[in-house]
């Protein structure tokens, strides 16, 4: 049976999902009581009012960057090869879900929470910066590197390559093209002595349930 926690959280990932895609403009209560799968009274129940739905759904994003700490200076080297499913994953999962249906949204019609989510973000890019830097001083990540291009890499490509016109064009299902990601940012990001423990971090139950969230926004978008 479904405890009140569960079901809270379910609906609140129903809402995110179809806010992705629809954004926030015009947004009626009882069009995102449907997303939910739920009545307008239950709704009322759970979150008391569609203010509450969107602070629920930003919290979701914050929870979900929060609850991630990477490797910084002074760890050891294998710590940071350990961990590079994690910064990856975190990419893949919020990359591909802060659309601008989402971000233009809140900046529109709810600025404290847009503010909050965005320096939530920019203190996340922050961390992964010192990662990257904090990798390249203990000789796990290459020298050469450019942590500002990096960063800038993921938030171009996991936006673009999680499309259904991506999946179309390449002619590969999408936990194909999360994997040839993966491999080749392991290949160029970090030196040959590390990639192996790199590699050896995937997690495929993790990419299988971000695979199913990217589905079902897929279905929701035609």
């Amino acid at each position: 049976m479904v405890d009140k926690d569960e079901r809270r959280i379910a609906m609140v990932m129903a809402a995110q999902e179809y806010i992705i895609i629809h954004g926030l403009r015009g947004l009626k209560i009882d069009v995102l009581a449907q997303a939910m799968g739920v009545s307008r009274a239950k709704l009322y129940q759970y979150f008391g009012s569609k203010t509450g739905v969107i602070q629920a759904v930003v919290a979701y994003y914050t929870d979900f960057i929060d609850q991630l700490e990477l490797p910084a200076t002074g760890a050891a080297p294998t710590a940071f090869s350990q961990r590079f499913f994690d910064f990856f994953f975190e990419d893949m999962a919020y990359l591909g879900t802060t659309t601008p249906q989402l971000l233009s949204g809140l900046r529109a019609e709810y600025p404290e929470l847009f503010l909050a989510l965005n320096e939530r973000l920019q203190t996340r890019e922050q961390q992964e910066r010192a990662y990257i830097q904090a990798g390249q001083a203990a000789g796990v990540f290459r020298a050469e590197l450019l942590p500002d291009l990096v960063l800038l890499q993921n938030q171009r490509l996991i936006p673009a390559m999680v499309t259904r016109e991506f999946r179309f064009k390449s002619r590969a299902q999408l936990p194909m093209i999360i994997r040839g990601y993966f491999d080749q940012l392991v290949a160029t990001l970090l030196r040959e002595p590390h990639q192996a423990a790199a590699k050896a971090s995937w997690d495929g139950q993790r990419i299988q349930r971000i695979n199913q969230k990217y589905a079902r926004i897929s279905l929701q978008a035609t």
